[in-house]
């Protein structure tokens, strides 16, 4: 949230400041970034990993954390990405990028504060395609 947001300026030098309307508030919240949690299944390959941060750095995003691991599966990666996105459009985009990425096998995608530190995802809800 931006630091700038409570400051009011006042209409004389004698005037106290005064808090933000109910609306400005309302509006500073709606735009604050969002936490999205992309956990992806791709194949073991040395070009896996860079073709995977493409689509944040395209937009400018650093994700707030990343990390890959060897899957139960050899030759599959696990990889887990959290990036603060300021709406469900921009994820869906990224998640569909992703998806379009030839080594790619599947992208799940949720919001979250912060995912668990050592949570194992499955991913025995999709198809092998």
């Amino acid at each position: 949230m931006s630091p700038f947001l409570n400051i009011a300026v006042p209409a004389s030098s004698d005037a106290e400041p005064s808090e933000p309307s109910e609306p400005l508030q309302q509006r500073a919240r709606s735009n604050q970034p969002r936490v999205f949690a992309f956990t992806i299944r791709a194949a073991a390959e040395p070009e896996t990993v860079p073709r995977l941060i493409l689509p944040f750095a395209k937009r400018g995003l650093v994700p707030k954390r990343f990390s890959a691991r060897a899957g139960s599966e050899p030759g599959w990666l696990t990889i887990w990405v959290e990036a603060e996105l300021s709406d469900d459009a921009a994820a869906n985009s990224i998640a569909s990028n992703l998806r379009g990425i030839l080594c790619v096998d599947a992208v799940l995608l949720e919001e979250t504060r912060r995912l668990p530190r050592r949570r194992e995802r499955s991913f025995g809800a999709f198809a092998a395609g």
